[in-house]
């Protein structure tokens, strides 16, 4: 496998995450964003300044629009030498599962919306997203609170929409 060397500030979300997970073994999440995948390689690595990942070659760039590797890895967006043309990441797709709740919101679509396109998104089942609409879930936080057993008072942030994603490819 051929590999091409990319600066730090300068890689993708997914090559940042295939270095992390695969190379650093950092345990990271599918839904990661790009500024907390930086944050981790420099804490376990602060005088990191290129990585290290596969290069895509044409069969497998012309196989996969996604980026990913035939072997399943997250591969760095490069065609024998050449600049890939550019594709926004946020329109990739992924197969996510926004989980049922209790209450009595816990049933109903949830409602997404991004720079004033918004979309229904059944719960209990999985769909395929775009990323910018993931990115809106990861986002959708909750300030709550709770007292110790001391009666200090305890913020914490929780998800709105607890979810998952399910697989990294959609095939359409």
């Amino acid at each position: 496998m051929q590999t091409v060397k990319v600066a730090l500030n300068e890689a993708s979300r997914d090559q940042l995450f295939y270095y992390a997970s695969t190379i650093m073994g950092l345990d990271v999440k599918h839904n990661t964003g790009e500024t907390k995948l930086l944050a981790k390689i420099s804490e376990a690595n602060p005088d990191l300044k290129e990585i290290e990942v596969p290069e895509v070659t044409q069969a497998a760039d012309s196989a996969t629009a996604d980026n990913t590797a035939s072997e399943g890895q997250t591969a760095a967006p490069q065609t024998a030498g050449k600049p890939a043309p550019k594709v926004d990441p946020m329109e990739r797709k992924v197969m996510v599962l926004i989980d049922r709740t209790e209450g009595r919101d816990g049933e109903r679509p949830v409602q997404v919306s991004v720079n004033g396109s918004m979309i229904l998104v059944p719960r209990g089942e999985p769909v395929p997203l775009k990323m910018k609409y993931v990115k809106v879930l990861e986002n959708a936080v909750a300030t709550r609170y709770h007292q110790t057993e001391d009666g200090e008072m305890k913020s914490y942030e929780a998800q709105l929409y607890p979810f998952r994603i399910t697989s990294e490819t959609v095939t359409e």
